[in-house]
């Protein structure tokens, strides 16, 4: 009984999870445009009707997501197309230049382009290594990545040995911590990251050599 019900809970956990992530992004990016695209299907009036067990609330906030996406997607894709051209980059490098001008908004458009730009852009992995650091306290431990192995130059000699490690958060790793340790509070641990990422986002049921 016990084995079963872990091998059923194995398979269906990283569905349940990956749907619970996938749906936290689709609202994320349809959220701000639902009110107006739930507002023009309401007058036209075409989708107020039931369907299965939907009522029509429910269909047209279904439909406008998905076109939301379609739009975002295709929006996506035309500024990548222009920015391959001149004048679109003479534009999107003017407008970058702007930003940065604004106070208080440029300090978080400028980490939020670093951050993308070291996700999409990095030709080799951003976690080095897996460890095993104190958290939330001494008596505890979590696993972590490290992210970068020392300070940059110029760090005065007290804290230039301090490591920076990401700790992901359970079930979703994208939201996490990131914490400065000394390196004799640090243990590494044989373990991929891809082995990590799967221990962390099944709650520890996945355990690498897991059957």
């Amino acid at each position: 009984m016990k084995k079963n019900f872990l091998t059923g809970l194995a398979i269906l956990l990283p569905i349940v999870l990956t749907t619970m992530i996938v749906m936290f992004f689709v609202n994320l990016l349809t959220k701000p445009f639902l009110a107006l695209t739930t507002q023009i299907f309401a007058k036209t009036g075409l989708l107020d009707k039931t369907f299965l067990f939907l009522s029509g609330d429910q269909i047209i906030c279904l439909i406008s997501r998905i076109i939301v996406l379609l739009i975002l997607f295709a929006a996506t894709l035309l500024i990548g197309l222009l920015t391959r051209h001149f004048f679109a980059d003479v534009f999107f490098t003017n407008f970058d230049r702007l930003i940065h001008r604004i106070p208080i908004v440029n300090k978080i458009y400028i980490a939020l382009q670093e951050v993308m730009h070291t996700i999409f852009k990095s030709d080799k992995t951003n976690f080095s290594q897996v460890a095993l650091v104190p958290f939330p306290h001494e008596d505890t431990y979590c696993i972590g990545f490290i992210t970068k192995e020392s300070l940059p130059e110029g760090t005065d000699l007290e804290h230039i040995e301090l490591i920076s490690v990401y700790i992901p958060g359970t079930p979703n790793p994208m939201m996490g911590f990131n914490f400065l340790y000394r390196r004799e509070q640090i243990i590494l641990i044989d373990m991929k990251v891809d082995d990590a990422l799967k221990f962390i986002i099944s709650c520890g049921i996945m355990f690498p050599g897991f059957k």
